[in-house]
């Protein structure tokens, strides 16, 4: 680590949240939005939850820790 640098955990240095889940059933074939997973693009969907791009975490499963930006 840098001379200087601070350590800090990532509720420090960003907001967290946990968007609606949105569930396979309630995706649609030619919807407007991606919907996101652990490994990118699961699916489409007709609303969005978020207007910016946001870095994506995984929380659970196998793919923990995995990263992906919407």
């Amino acid at each position: 680590m840098k001379a200087g640098w601070e350590i800090k955990t990532l509720g420090e240095v960003c907001e967290m949240y946990q968007p609606k889940t949105i569930s396979g059933k309630d995706m649609v074939e030619n919807g407007a939005y991606p919907v996101f997973g652990a490994n990118g693009i699961i699916g489409r969907y007709d609303k969005f939850n978020h207007e910016e791009s946001q870095l994506l975490i995984t929380c659970r499963g196998a793919t923990c820790g995995f990263v992906n930006i919407s």
